[in-house]
């Protein structure tokens, strides 16, 4: 009985430490237009489509943003004080005739009160985008301070569509939400096999 008691236990610590808290916007309060993969029931966005070069296309060219999410570097601490990392990923074949101008690309974020939190590294590949039709490129902020539940992303770029200059640019308000846990991630691979 007493076995059974401690594996109970150790196993419900373990589940518990892989739940995946990261930000994401919900989409009755999002500024954005462009809906990531059609019509999804999902309250909350952890992902979404910035600007795309065909809306009516679910798979086209676009320009995604990933919220702030660890879901890279999760093994490195707990929701509350892992690195979280924000990225912007530029996916525009040359025959889309977009070209983006990459010094004003800016990526930011904000307390509610307004203060600004500062990356600890920035990670870009956007310099083999400058004075090209197209662009495949990332632009990526790392973050290692505690972040409160709800904050404010910033984003805004430019880009050149038919030789005519649009101006993108969102306020984003995020909130800290359960996306996925460990046992999620399981099935999934399971039920790929």
């Amino acid at each position: 009985m007493m076995l059974r008691v401690i594996f109970i236990l150790i196993f419900s610590i373990f589940i518990t430490g892989c739940d995946h808290y990261n930000y994401a916007v919900k989409k009755n309060d999002s500024p954005i237009i462009y809906d990531l993969y059609g019509k999804s029931p999902e309250e909350y966005e952890f992902y979404s489509n910035l600007y795309k070069v065909n809306p009516e296309n679910i798979y086209s060219d676009m320009i995604e943003i990933t919220h702030l999410n660890d879901v890279y570097n999760s093994q490195y601490g707990t929701p509350e004080s892992t690195t979280r990392k924000s990225r912007l990923d530029f996916v525009l074949h040359p025959r889309t005739g977009v070209e983006l101008v990459v010094p004003s690309v800016r990526l930011e974020h904000y307390s509610e009160k307004g203060d600004l939190y500062k990356p600890i590294k920035i990670e870009s590949t956007l310099s083999k985008c400058v004075g090209n039709v197209g662009c495949n490129g990332i632009f990526v902020l790392h973050y290692a301070d505690k972040m409160p539940q709800k904050i404010i992303e910033k984003v805004s770029f430019k880009i050149i569509v038919n030789g005519k200059e649009k101006h993108v640019s969102y306020i984003i308000p995020l909130e800290l939400k359960f996306e996925y846990s460990f046992w999620d991630g399981l099935m999934n691979e399971i039920e790929r096999f």
